[in-house]
């Protein structure tokens, strides 16, 4: 296994166990709002302010997931219709280029933000947190993300310059779905 591959498979180790245990704290911190409330009539002060941390790095890091497994919200209905023309592809291309340059954009401001917070400070109000800690969520998801964008665009030129075409992500998983099914059906 290739250093590239052990440390892909190391970061998403990292970063699956992020989400899921941030969902988990999001999820019992709020039962646990709810339960204190209505079957105590209390308050469990602070509490949401840790929740929205926990969110932070659930929301930031599991796009950075997403975007590494092709999951992310993507409305490519045209290149699945024009697939095989000239047309879908540049389709496809220029809407990979359009999506790194944003990412890229959206890198570069999370980047002056956790600029910003180290060196302006600031924290939470409840448990002193520092702001730094939500806005490193947000630069690392950014960062990762901006990666897998281009990661994904140069496996498409790889794809158009071998192959002559770009095969929409979707067909590409519903073939390797069919092809799943047939395995598990002669078995």
């Amino acid at each position: 296994m290739s250093v590239l591959r052990k440390t892909d498979s190391i970061v998403l180790r990292i970063q699956a166990t992020i989400v899921v245990l941030a969902n988990l704290f999001v999820l019992f911190g709020v039962s646990a709002i709810a339960f204190q409330r209505y079957v105590f009539g209390g308050s469990l002060y602070g509490m949401d302010e840790l929740i929205v941390i926990a969110a932070f790095w659930m929301y930031f890091i599991g796009a950075a997931y997403a975007t590494r497994y092709h999951r992310h919200i993507s409305a490519d209905i045209i290149s699945v219709y024009l697939r095989g023309r000239r047309i879908g592809d540049l389709v496809q291309l220029l809407s990979s280029v359009i999506t790194l340059g944003l990412s890229g954009l959206f890198t570069y401001w999370a980047w002056e933000m956790f600029s910003w917070s180290l060196a302006k400070g600031g924290e939470t109000p409840v448990f002193g947190i520092p702001n730094l800690v939500l806005h490193t969520s947000i630069l690392l998801g950014f960062i990762f993300m901006t990666l897998y964008f281009a990661v994904e665009l140069i496996g498409k030129l790889t794809e158009l310059r071998q192959t002559g075409h770009i095969e929409p992500q979707i067909l590409k998983e519903q073939a390797a779905a069919a092809a799943q099914s047939s395995e598990e059906g002669r078995l």
